[in-house]
């Protein structure tokens, strides 16, 4: 999991499973949401251009860049 250094609101969440479904989910409002979390959804894309169906141990988000997940 990683919290934008910039903006706390922005969390991406990896999940380090075997499965086929998706692995990389991001929240742009975590510290306003009701309740215990906020909305989360998924950022692995579709098509051609999507990220590999795998587990995802790490990620970290560009201090520079918010919308630049590593």
């Amino acid at each position: 999991m990683a919290v934008d250094p910039n903006d706390g609101n922005n969390v991406i969440a990896g999940s380090a499973s075997y499965t086929s479904g998706n692995h990389i989910y991001r929240s742009t409002n975590a510290l306003t949401a009701t309740g215990t979390a906020g909305t989360f959804t998924q950022i692995q894309g579709s098509g051609t251009t999507s990220l590999p169906k795998m587990p995802v141990f790490d990620v970290e988000v560009d201090y520079t860049d918010k919308d630049k997940v590593i």
